[in-house]
Formats: structure tokens, C-alpha cells, sequence
């Protein structure tokens, strides 16, 4: 049995960052089918919870039972890219909010990156350091 076992694991892809990720979903799915069901008394919304949670959870297993190992490979790095922009985006939106009280920030009309000026200045004249675009705002 432990031979049959070790025989069907080698060369599949095993467990990712992705998969996790997934994995977590696929719970908070199943903890929302459980409160729709038994607290608030509707099974519509358990069942979908319910079904759409075993489905992610059937994919999580496929994905590691996968003998594809370049195309599980690529799916997780599409995932940790996209996970690293949001983490990109959360602390410059964090960095901003500790410094909003020195500073105000604007959007470049053309090209939509965020530029700082000290406020009380009045009337000032940005220029956008990536695209070169002036717009005129009040500090």
C-alpha cells in the first residue's frame, strides 16, 4: 500500500502558494453554507455556497494530483504576481495615509500616477514626473 501510494505521488505537482489560497476560499464557502443553512434558514444560498466551495475545493486537488507541472507552475506565478501588486498597492496607499497630514496628493489627469505637494501652498502647478503633463491644484 505505502509503495502503491509513493508510486501514484511522484511526479505530480504537490501543494502551492495558489492552491492555499484557494484552499481558504473554498473553507470561508463552506463556513458561509453552514451559516445560510442553519442560522439564517436559507437553503439556496447554502447549496451555491455549498457547491461553488466543493468545487474549489475538487480544483485544489486536481491542481496537486496534476502531472502538468509547467502549467501549474505558470498558473502560480500569474497568482503571486498578481499578489505582490496588491501588496505593491496596499502600502503605497498606507504610505499616503500617513503622510496626508503634510501632504496632499493628486492624480496625473493623463497618465493616473499619484503626485505629492506640501499643503498650504495654494494654487501650484504640477508637473507629472513620469509623463510630463501639467495640471494646475489648489494645496
Amino acid at each position: 500500500m505505502k509503495e502503491w501510494l509513493n508510486k501514484f505521488i511522484q511526479g505530480r505537482y504537490g501543494g502551492d502558494e495558489y492552491g492555499r489560497h484557494l484552499s481558504v476560499i473554498a473553507i470561508v464557502f463552506l463556513l458561509l453554507s453552514v451559516i445560510f443553512y442553519n442560522i439564517l434558514q436559507i437553503t439556496i444560498a447554502s447549496s451555491i455556497c455549498f457547491v461553488i466551495g466543493m468545487g474549489i475545493i475538487f480544483r485544489c486537488y486536481y491542481r496537486m494530483f496534476s502531472k502538468d507541472i509547467t502549467h501549474r507552475t505558470a498558473e502560480n506565478e500569474k497568482y503571486l504576481a498578481s499578489k505582490a501588486e496588491t501588496d505593491k498597492l496596499k502600502a503605497q496607499r498606507k504610505a499616503r495615509a500617513e503622510q496626508k497630514n503634510t501632504y496632499k496628493f493628486f492624480k496625473c489627469p493623463n497618465c493616473k500616477v499619484y503626485n505629492r505637494i506640501p499643503k498650504g501652498k495654494g494654487k501650484v502647478e504640477i508637473t507629472c514626473p513620469k509623463c510630463g503633463e501639467k495640471f494646475t491644484r489648489k494645496s
